[in-house]
């Protein structure tokens, strides 16, 4: 019987992408959370599986450049998975935006992400994660999207420092559609003023 349900979840884990980042609650079986569990850390044994974070599963991904080694998966999308199973609501700190959107050549060692849960730090294949807590909603708009990437951009430059060419960079990485959304969004009046002027000069 253990071994027919073991079989049923490898052909299931066969079946992802290799790097394929998964909880049990993905997969499909007949027993026990405790039975899932022992089958999992048998084919975590096996190498067949990795362990991310906590109860937090990705398919064995190996490198043929580098002679078979085997790879982390996207840390993305762990912390996707973490924030899915509490609940949360998370933005990427706009110290990571900065540096994405060519603004700052300052580059955060560890990723930071704000969000709507506890604040804390984590261990993800070896690399650091931090989650801040914040209470600002307006933060925390369109999570994970461009949109509220350049909101938490702005948040974290501050008004002196978003100036015509800080939009522009802002406008030209998130497209011309994001950008008239930002302009809408609920974000403070300093940064709808600068907006609406960075505009009218164009």
């Amino acid at each position: 019987m253990a071994s027919l349900l073991k079989e049923e979840v490898l052909i299931q884990i066969q079946k992802m992408e290799p790097g394929h980042v998964f909880v049990i609650e993905d997969l499909n079986y007949a027993c026990s959370k405790s039975n899932i569990y022992r089958i999992l850390r048998a084919l975590k044994k096996e190498k067949t599986i990795g362990v991310a974070y906590r109860n937090i599963y990705y398919k064995t991904e190996y490198s043929e450049i580098l002679g078979g080694v085997p790879l982390p998966p996207d840390i993305m999308d762990v912390v996707e998975k973490i924030v899915e199973k509490n609940q949360e609501v998370i933005q990427l700190h706009g110290a990571h935006v900065a540096n994405r959107f060519r603004i700052s050549t300052q580059m955060p060692l560890t990723k930071v992400f704000l969000t709507s849960g506890y604040s804390r730090e984590v261990n993800i294949c070896g690399s650091r994660v931090k989650f801040i807590h914040t209470n600002n909603k307006r933060l925390l708009q369109y999570s994970m999207h461009a949109i509220g990437s350049a909101i938490s951009c702005m948040y974290y430059l501050r008004k002196a420092e978003v100036d015509d060419a800080v939009l522009e960079k802002i406008r030209l990485h998130i497209g011309d559609k994001n950008f008239s959304l930002l302009k809408d969004a609920e974000i403070e009046l300093w940064m709808k003023k600068s907006i609406s002027e960075y505009l009218s000069s164009l």
